[in-house]
């Protein structure tokens, strides 16, 4: 997980690191307020240098000589959750992550080491006391120049009561690598499928937003 989500952000900066336009793109390359559910609230959003993601592992000084390597810029991340109890709270958290990269080699070498670690990584360990456990991998390869898309489900109890799914979707869309994470809560619910349209469809907003903010950043100054 750390690979999955704090190379894109959620380190401890306060938007040290890279210039107040790479600052500002990075924040319009995330959902915003207007494309999730109406009573979802921003929260605990945050910059990230790779001083900061370089600290969250045990060599820290490896770590920041591989993301210097990658050409790692910056990181924006912010979390969307119900503001009140009467917003629809079948999805009761979203955490949305922007990287960018000099190229997109060096987004790409980031996908691909963040994906080889998803692939791998056993997630019952990390998503204990779920019955009827399952992962299964989404295939929408046409949203993004690389996607890995994992769905995580399992009922609360052998009952059934109560389905979770935590949806982790990795993007790289020329040089910048994403990541989502969306975990919903469906009581009396069965449908591992639940949700899939509204998180495809998130996903292809985001690679909207970063297309728009990447061409911005491409016109000449005035």
């Amino acid at each position: 997980l750390v690979l999955l989500v704090s190379c894109g952000g959620g380190g401890d900066g306060d938007g040290a690191g890279g210039d107040s336009a790479t600052r500002e793109r990075l924040q319009k390359m995330v959902l915003q307020a207007e494309d999730v559910p109406a009573g979802y609230l921003a929260k605990d959003a945050s910059f990230s240098t790779n001083q900061d993601i370089s600290k969250l592992v045990p060599d820290p000084g490896a770590q920041l000589a591989k993301l210097e390597a990658q050409g790692r810029v910056l990181g924006y991340q912010l979390v969307y959750a119900p503001g009140s109890p009467d917003a629809d709270a079948k999805v009761i958290g979203i955490e949305n992550n922007a990287s960018l990269y000099r190229t997109a080699q060096g987004a790409a070498a980031s996908f691909a080491e963040a994906a080889a670690e998803g692939k791998a990584t056993d997630w019952r360990i990390t998503h204990p006391g779920l019955e009827e456990f399952e992962v299964h991998e989404i295939q929408r390869p046409s949203l993004a120049d690389e996607v890995l898309w994992l769905r995580i489900s399992g009922f609360q109890d052998k009952e059934r009561s109560a389905l979770a799914i935590d949806d982790l979707v990795l993007l790289r869309r020329g040089e910048v690598r994403t990541f989502m994470r969306v975990i919903a809560f469906v009581r009396g619910g069965a449908d591992r499928e639940i949700n899939l349209k509204q998180i495809e469809g998130w996903a292809a907003r985001q690679v909207q937003l970063i297309d728009g903010a990447l061409k911005e950043g491409q016109k000449p100054a005035p």
